[in-house]
Order: C-alpha cells, then sequence, then structure tokens
C-alpha cells in the first residue's frame, strides 16, 4: 500500500480538524453525526489532505442548523399554552424520558405506596412474585404499579400523570411489535385492570370505559373466564397452559374478577350492555388475600354454585362476596333496564300493570345483606371489607333509585304503596355508619369508589330532608358531606360528584347553611345516632348479615316502599 494513502487515511475530516476533536475516521464519523455537520474528507489529487477547508461550506451549514433551531423555538412558543395545561398527550410524551431520573429511593417509595394503600383494595399484584422479578417485569406494568403508587404519595404526586401516560405508550409499543394472539401476557392484562383503576380514580371515564373493553378482550383472548375449565374446553387458539404453580394460577384468577368487576362498574355507570356473560365463566373465585399472598390453596368456590346453592361449605372472603353482590344487583338492574315501557297491542292494560307491579315489588322489596362470616362485629376491620360494606348498602339505594325511577310512568300504580323511602334510609345510615367507624383512618386507606358509596347515601338522605327537614337526616348530610369534601385535593372523583349534587340539589347547601350549620363545619364529625329517627336494629351492632335462607346476600321483605318524589342519579343512571 502507498505509504501517502495510509498517511491519508488517519487524518480527521474536516469538522475534527477544526474543532480539535477526536476523530473516529467513519463516513460519517462521531462526531459529525452528533452535531448535525456535513462529514467531509478533503483529499488533494495527489493523495494529501488539503490545509483549506471550504469556510462558506461550514457557514451554510450552520445557517441551516440555526435556522432549524428557530424553527423548533417558534413551534415550542405556539404550543406552549397546551403544554402549560398538559391536556394533549404530547406535552407529556415529551416528558417521559425524564423517567430515567427517578432515583431508585422514589420508586422504592412509590411501590410502597403502592402496596400499602392500593393493593389491600385493588389485589391484583403479588407482592412477592412482583419483588422477585422485578428486573424483568415490563414497563408499562411497573409505570401503571407507579402511577397507582404516585396517587397515594405524600411526596412524589407530580409524577402520577407522567408515569400513566408513560404506561399507555409503552404497552401501545409493545402491542404493535407482536402481532399473534399467544403473545399476549399477563403483565399487559395487569397493566390495562391499573390504568382503568387509575382513570376511573382521576375521572376520565370515556377513556376508563375504552380500557375496561380492552382489559375484557385481553383476558377473554388468555381464555382467563374458563381457567379451571380449560381441560373440559380445549380449544386450538388457547394462550395459556394449565397453571402449575398457585401463586400463579390465583393471579390470573385475579386478573379476570377485577376485569369483571370494571365491567359490572361500567354497566352501573353508563347503561352500557355487559361484556362478560356469567354463563360463559369457568374460572374459580377469588381466594382469600392471606392465601393469595402466602400461596396457599383454599377450598375453590365456582360462581355458578354461589349464586345457585343456598349453603357454600367454603366462606368467602371479601373479594369473592363482592363479585357475587354486583351478580345479583346487576342482574336485577338489568331486568328493570329491559322492562319494555310501552303496553304491547296484544296486552290488556290490567296485565301490564300486574307485570309492572310485580317487577317493581321484587325490586323495592330486596335488601343486600353482608354474608355473616364478614359481619364488621366478627372480622378485623380492613379496607377490603370496609368497602365491601359500603357497596353492599350502595347496591341497595341503587337498585330503589332504578325502581322508582320506574314507578314514575304515567300509569296508575297501586294506592297501597307507602310513599316514603324507609329502606334506602336504613342503606344511608349503613354508610354512614361505616365511614363514621373508621373516621379516623388515612383517606388513602379507602377504596377510591367509596366516593361513590357517600354519593348515593347523600342522595338518600337529601331526597328525604328536603320533603322531610328531620335533625337526623342533616347531621348525616353533614358528616357526608364534610368526608367527600375531605377527598377533593386527592382524588378528582371527588370534585366531580360534589359538582353533581350540587346540581341535582341546587337547594341543599342553601338550606344547611341558612340554618347556621355549614355543611362543611369540622363539628359535623360528632354525630348523635341515637337521636337518630330513622334505625335499624342492627346498626350499633353493625350486623348488616340478617339474611334470608334462600341467599346470602338477598334479604326480601315485605316493607317495601315507594318515594313520590323521583331522584335521578347521573352516576347510576
Amino acid at each position: 500500500m502507498d505509504k501517502r494513502q495510509n498517511k491519508t487515511s488517519r487524518r480527521a475530516c474536516a469538522f475534527c480538524r477544526k474543532r480539535k476533536l477526536r476523530c473516529d475516521r467513519a463516513n460519517p464519523c462521531g462526531s459529525c453525526q452528533k452535531f448535525g455537520f456535513e462529514c467531509q474528507y478533503i483529499c488533494v489529487p495527489d493523495g494529501r489532505v488539503s490545509k483549506s477547508v471550504s469556510k462558506s461550506s461550514r457557514v451554510n451549514q450552520l445557517e441551516n442548523r440555526l435556522y432549524n433551531v428557530e424553527q423548533l423555538l417558534q413551534s415550542t412558543s405556539q404550543d406552549s399554552g397546551q403544554i402549560m395545561n398538559l391536556s394533549p398527550n404530547e406535552s407529556l410524551y415529551r416528558q417521559i424520558d425524564d423517567l430515567a431520573a427517578l432515583s431508585s429511593s422514589t420508586i422504592r417509595s412509590l411501590e410502597q405506596a403502592f402496596f400499602d394503600f392500593v393493593h389491600p383494595v385493588i389485589s391484583l399484584i403479588h407482592r412477592g412474585s412482583y419483588m422477585e422479578s422485578k428486573a424483568t417485569t415490563p414497563c408499562y406494568l411497573t409505570h401503571a404499579i407507579w402511577a397507582l403508587g404516585a396517587l397515594n404519595s405524600e411526596v412524589h404526586t407530580g409524577w402520577s400523570e407522567q408515569l400513566y401516560y408513560s404506561s399507555r405508550q409503552k404497552l401501545e409499543e409493545a402491542e404493535l411489535k407482536d402481532r399473534r394472539f399467544d403473545r399476549v401476557t399477563l403483565a399487559q392484562a395487569q397493566a390495562v385492570i391499573l390504568i382503568s383503576y387509575y382513570e376511573l380514580h382521576q375521572g376520565f371515564f370515556h377513556r376508563s370505559w375504552i380500557s375496561i373493553a380492552k382489559a375484557v378482550r385481553l383476558v377473554q383472548v388468555m381464555k382467563l373466564h374458563r381457567l379451571d375449565g380449560i381441560s373440559q374446553f380445549r380449544h386450538s387458539l388457547e394462550s395459556i397452559s394449565t397453571p402449575k404453580v398457585i401463586t400463579e394460577a390465583e393471579t390470573k384468577r385475579r386478573a379476570f374478577w377485577h376485569t369483571f368487576l370494571l365491567d359490572r362498574y361500567c354497566f352501573v355507570s353508563t347503561g352500557s350492555p355487559t361484556l362478560i356473560q356469567e354463563k360463559d365463566i369457568y374460572t374459580y373465585l377469588p381466594a382469600s388475600d392471606d392465601a393469595f399472598a402466602k400461596s396457599f390453596e383454599e377450598r375453590y368456590v365456582v360462581l355458578q354454585d354461589a349464586l345457585t346453592t343456598t349453603t357454600i361449605n367454603q366462606p368467602l372472603c371479601s373479594f369473592a362476596a363482592l363479585v357475587i353482590l354486583l351478580c345479583q344487583s346487576i342482574s336485577k338492574l338489568r331486568s328493570l333496564d329491559q322492562y319494555e315501557m310501552h303496553i304491547d297491542a296484544t296486552e290488556s292494560l290490567h296485565n301490564d300493570l300486574h307485570s309492572k307491579s310485580d317487577l317493581l315489588q321484587t325490586a323495592l322489596g330486596t335488601v343486600y345483606r353482608v354474608p355473616k362470616n364478614l359481619g364488621i362485629e366478627t372480622s378485623l376491620l380492613d379496607p377490603s371489607l370496609a368497602y365491601l360494606h359500603t357497596a353492599t348498602s350502595t347496591s341497595t339505594i341503587t337498585l330503589h333509585i332504578a325502581a322508582r325511577a320506574l314507578a314514575q310512568d304515567n300509569v296508575p300504580l297501586p294506592e297501597s304503596w307507602p310513599p316514603d323511602n324507609k329502606q334506602c334510609l336504613e342503606a344511608a345510615t349503613n354508610i354512614t355508619n361505616v365511614l363514621e367507624i373508621t373516621n379516623s383512618w388515612d383517606l388513602r386507606s379507602y377504596h377510591f369508589l367509596t366516593l361513590y358509596s357517600i354519593y348515593s347515601a347523600v342522595a338518600a338522605f337529601a331526597n328525604s330532608w328536603l320533603v322531610n327537614p328531620q335533625p337526623s337526616y342533616k347531621r348525616s348530610l353533614r358528616f357526608l358531606l364534610n368526608k367527600l369534601e375531605s377527598f377533593k385535593p386527592r382524588i378528582r372523583l371527588a370534585h366531580i360528584l360534589l359538582q353533581d349534587i350540587d346540581t341535582e340539589f341546587p337547594e341543599l347547601q342553601h338550606r344547611l347553611r341558612a340554618q347556621g350549620e355549614s355543611a362543611n363545619s369540622q363539628s359535623a364529625l360528632c354525630l348523635d345516632w341515637e337521636a337518630q329517627v330513622v334505625t335499624h336494629e342492627h346498626n350499633k351492632a353493625f350486623d348488616f348479615s340478617d339474611a334470608q335462607e334462600h341467599d346470602p346476600f338477598l334479604g326480601d321483605t315485605n316493607n317495601w316502599c315507594l318515594d313520590e318524589d323521583h331522584l335521578y342519579l347521573n352516576v347510576f343512571t
């Protein structure tokens, strides 16, 4: 090889020579790629490197680069208002790279907040398995966990929305890479479930409904709805194998049942059809939280047996009881929703009135109660159990409100129906009792959907107090409104529900203040339950389990009632 050519090959490019940088002699070199300059190796015909580099070419490059910077600054200034509002997704996607700045101590704090406050009421992730495999856990799942943890953190709340958007973006990128059904992973389903809960928590209702539908399809693609009947109903497209580890099997069950609950929540809030049919489920009900945490087996219960059998050998945990509660309440709400209001031409008016009366009598005669083994007097009250008790009473109020709405038709109803709403008031009193006994809890310990229970209790009391201003109703209203107000700094959903209360009952706050007592007064925390007119014989002992023998959740009573004043709840209809 010619020595002169060998010397030339070791020479730096024009840019590196000018800036005194170490050139890797690639074409283009690393420095030119980094700074965006055109890489040039200028040689004379005899092979020697030219001493002079064209200054005009460097000036042109600098001018082009300056023009690009000016265009970038101009576009950034135009979008500055959108970035401040954080409304466009792009403004947050630009910040996703900043997540690398999360320190290990911040990550530990976010995970601790998740398992301290979210996990007790949304038991989806097995803590031991997550900690062991954290290094291999997909980033979209870890970011979803951290986002919910940030919502319940004292110092890292500002990271929540950024982590939420990052989780959605990473999940979408992972989905676009795979095109086969058998590559859907449990981590993807768990991430979508946590994203759905986050969106409900923040009041992003339309996003949450779409995310819930996506979660339903993911668990159905994985056949999690027939996890324990897989040997009997094997399909060629099945993408999961028979679980060999108890923890893995229970984690999959809980992923499905959380999706089931979200699907039912969507029906209650929007009236949209449910996507999961109970007849298609061949998955055991979730085991207790203790069995899930310690990875030991319990006697499993099938949903159909729990719905049709009068006695169950295995006591239900709060998670399983919540599933059955929603199955029972949604079934009755669906029957009211599907009732044809018009009279068929072939039917007589008498037959239509008779069928409508039977339907309303069944609905208004239904009271939901907690199973005896989960009563407050026999169990240590924890956040999951407290949510079950409030949700049970909320189901009673929701069903009665829907029945009274149906009864507002122009068709005349029997005069023997009492005009009061005693059942709703008793259910609202039960909700108030549970909230009063847990009033010293950290607000982060509550399931965020407890706010719907507070909202329904306020509606029940307000509907009666505005007509019949009993002092006991007023005290309960003050306490409930104060409780709901206390959630505002942390949960956006509280703002929405308080606005709905002001819309539905515009005179409520004014009349409370007109009597010299503000609904936001701290003294509302001291309640005199003995002075209340509406009482329940089991309220003081908190025994809500006085149910009929045929069903652990339903108590059909003869004291059903119909309120003359129609209350329309945006949340439930």
